[in-house]
């Protein structure tokens, strides 16, 4: 319980750290459609390759909590979702867009990470006995 408040704390902390962080690129996203396209794609690889090792650090230990991963990605998400809403009017396209690639890339993160959790945690793997 303890390690798992502990990632969840992290994963807001470092989150709102990359936001603060990338704001000042994405106040420039009004540069022009190349300028939001690569912003927008770059936040996204960020935040999905924290997000992959940070959940792949939270589940290589055995876990209390079934799908914890999703709330570890949930509140990842989270200080982009507040911090682009009350910046930024969300009916524009900047903030939308570079909203919707960093949600893509965590449940993609989050996805795969679970996934290939599963596949090593299995016994389906074929034994090599003669």
């Amino acid at each position: 319980m303890i390690r798992l408040f502990a990632y969840l704390n992290f994963s807001l902390v470092l989150s709102t750290a990359l936001i603060l962080t990338s704001n000042a690129f994405v106040l420039r996203s009004y540069d022009g459609l190349p300028w939001l396209i690569g912003v927008a794609l770059s936040t996204g690889f960020l935040y999905f390759l924290l997000s992959q090792k940070l959940i792949t650090r939270y589940l290589q230990k055995p876990t209390a909590f079934a799908n914890s991963e999703w709330a570890i990605a949930l509140l990842f998400a989270l200080p982009p979702i507040v911090w682009l809403s009350l910046n930024f009017e969300l009916a524009d396209l900047e903030p939308s867009l570079i909203l919707i690639f960093i949600v893509i890339s965590l449940i993609l993160s989050t996805y795969l990470c679970a996934r290939r959790h599963s596949m090593a945690s299995s016994s389906e793997f074929p034994s090599h006995t003669l």
